[in-house]
């Protein structure tokens, strides 16, 4: 009995770890991307910049945002994280003045074969576009369209649009502000205008992101039937989850725990890359 004492005692306090994210001047910073350091345990900052996440109490979390430099650190006992605004080059996004004559849609993302997802954490999924020869008349990216799933009417998702490091992975957002997006409920194609941003596709590709944000105004929340004891369990998860394609191409990458990772799914039809359903529209 005293060494079971002792294991239990030595196990580490999780707890609800409530805080607020501001900015130097102590406004609060909405839609944060916040993660604990190895841990699957993440959550998002609401409009009023307060979050709530499952942790130990000594845990370093990762806080990142548009617009600011990601902050890795202890939650203070007074709860209050400071983030820090970043400084911009004007050379890190191409402008120039579109002629808006020719359309052209890629990426091949599809209602068939539509497979989404139950959201807990405040993933990033991207998918990755190549630079092709054949762009260089459609060169603006026009618009961009998502294949999301809701139960809930209005729930919303934040867009990345990131350049392409060096390892061919993630690197950079190109637009610094943040795009949050609403849905309508059920199975939809949403499309996002980027038009007034003038971006040029650049030669080495881009990446666009669909960001999950845990929220209170996305919590979807439902009652099922335990199979083995045949109790009613209340449980939730958050809207609206992202569609999936599959493709023979690894172009689907994931954001999770501070680093990207390539997605990966076994199918009926052999070893396919899974891949968000996001197509990109270009213009001239």
């Amino acid at each position: 009995m005293k060494h079971l004492f002792l294991f239990l005692f030595s196990l580490p306090l999780f707890a609800q770890i409530q805080g607020k994210v501001i900015d130097a001047s102590g406004n609060p910073v909405p839609y944060v991307n916040i993660w604990v350091e190895n841990e699957n345990i993440g959550g998002t900052s609401e409009t009023d910049g307060t979050f709530k996440i499952q942790a130990a109490s000594d845990k370093i979390v990762f806080f990142s945002a548009l617009g600011f430099e990601t902050l890795k650190s202890k939650i203070p006992e007074e709860g209050k994280i400071v983030l820090q605004q970043l400084a911009y080059h004007l050379d890190e996004v191409v402008i120039s003045k579109p002629k808006k004559t020719i359309k052209m849609e890629i990426g091949d993302a599809k209602k068939e074969r539509f497979l989404s997802e139950w959201a807990h954490y405040p993933y990033v999924y991207a998918k990755f576009f190549p630079y092709q020869s054949n762009y260089d008349e459609t060169k603006f990216i026009k618009e961009i369209s998502v294949f999301t799933y809701s139960q809930i009417e209005g729930a919303s998702f934040k867009l990345r649009i990131y350049s392409v490091a060096e390892n061919g992975f993630p690197k950079e957002d190109l637009i610094h502000e943040s795009i949050i997006v609403k849905v309508k409920k059920g199975k939809k194609k949403t499309c996002v205008d980027l038009s007034s941003y003038h971006l040029i596709l650049p030669k080495e590709g881009v990446f666009i992101g669909f960001e999950q944000l845990i929220i209170e105004e996305n919590k979807y929340e439902y009652v099922y039937k335990d199979r083995k004891t045949n109790k009613k369990i209340r449980t939730h998860y958050y809207e609206p989850t992202i569609g999936n394609n599959f493709f023979t191409s690894e172009l689907g990458y994931t954001f999770g725990m501070n680093r990207w990772i390539k997605q990966l799914k076994i199918h009926q039809d052999g070893i396919q890359a899974i891949c968000p359903s996001i197509n990109l529209t270009l213009t001239n």
